[in-house]
């Protein structure tokens, strides 16, 4: 079962980086007959940015079955007289408060810190497909391809983000799509970002300006102070200081704004299937700003200028709308939740 092969992939690769870290010799060893001279510290150093495993699952029944194998690891380790693996399972159920707390653990070990307490493996399910960047996770294993390839992509990504990463795939021979991903494995990488399937929101979406627009502006504004067309200014980001600024350069910053606006909604290459919706797109941008944006910024009603639009501009992708807050009764009690 594929499950069982990642399991027992990961379990093997960390306890043979675990043993190799208790005595490098082989490690200097290879290195020595490749022609790299390396000390016994630098080998460790590298070690360590290889030490931590992660193991990418499909669903939680398949995340406890990999966590219970690196779980037997450590008994192991431990019976033999050496350091436990501490292993993280991180899930849907995990909170944020929880998945912050591993990512700002593993962030702050060092070699230093002692190795039964640094966290050496993770299980995960698409929970860390976002959001989880660590520049020691450089080893995964893959039990299975996700539903899409959007989801493969970003779940692939997490290794290898500072050093060269080792990522191995198990598929099942029994699943269909996943032989067929195993059979044409080097075609289909050749050809991934083409196989992403088109997000249901665009850049025509009705509501695309409306969300953007604010961001845009800001940093248009940002980009503008580096201009020495323009009087330096100390803070744009503080409304006291923006206003003052604004005011000083709007009768020739308003026309150069809306240009360079323009063109930021504009594709750098034009595509005659899709110029009557880009042109929509330009004249909705450039109207809700001189009519709606513009007029409701200039009233500086906010501390900052990221404030002063209709909507606040957008810091992350993440940020489409806030959480609301939803209640509901049963025979068990009263359940509270948080939709986002």
């Amino acid at each position: 079962m594929k499950v069982d092969l990642a399991a027992t992939i990961t379990a093997q690769l960390v306890e043979d980086i675990h043993d190799l870290t208790d005595d490098p010799t082989p490690l200097i060893t290879r290195l020595v007959a490749e022609g790299i001279t390396v000390t016994t510290a630098e080998a460790l150093d590298h070690l360590f940015h290889y030490e931590l495993a992660l193991t990418y699952v499909n669903s939680k029944a398949h995340g406890v079955a990999v966590f219970d194998d690196i779980n037997r690891l450590s008994e192991k380790l431990i019976d033999a007289g050496s350091d436990r693996v501490n292993a993280q399972y991180l899930m849907g159920e995990t909170s944020l408060g929880e998945l912050a707390a591993a990512v700002a653990a593993i962030q702050d070990n060092t070699t230093a810190t002692p190795r039964a307490d640094r966290i050496r493996a993770l299980v995960g399910t698409s929970v860390v497909s976002h959001g989880v960047d660590l520049d020691r996770l450089n080893f995964e294993v893959l039990a299975g391809m996700p539903p899409s390839y959007a989801q493969y992509i970003q779940a692939t990504a997490r290794a290898g983000r500072a050093h060269v990463g080792l990522v191995v795939s198990v598929f099942d021979r029994n699943n269909r799509r996943e032989t067929s991903m195993y059979q044409s494995f080097a075609t289909t990488h050749a050809a991934l970002e083409r196989m992403v399937e088109p997000v249901p929101v665009n850049r025509y979406a009705t509501q695309a300006v409306n969300r953007t627009l604010p961001g845009i502006v800001c940093c248009l504004l940002w980009d503008e102070t580096r201009d020495p067309a323009w009087p330096s200014v100390e803070n744009i980001g503080m409304t006291r200081h923006f206003k003052v600024w604004w005011n000083a350069n709007a009768a020739a910053l308003i026309p150069h704004l809306r240009t360079r606006l323009e063109r930021a909604y504009r594709s750098p290459v034009p595509n005659p299937t899709m110029a009557t919706d880009e042109q929509k797109l330009v004249d909705d941008a450039l109207a809700r700003w001189e009519n709606v944006e513009r007029q409701r910024m200039q009233q500086w009603q906010a501390d900052w200028l990221s404030d002063l639009f209709t909507s606040p501009a957008m810091t992350s992708l993440r940020d489409v709308d806030p959480p609301v807050e939803f209640s509901g009764g049963n025979r068990a009690g009263q359940i509270t939740s948080r939709l986002a």
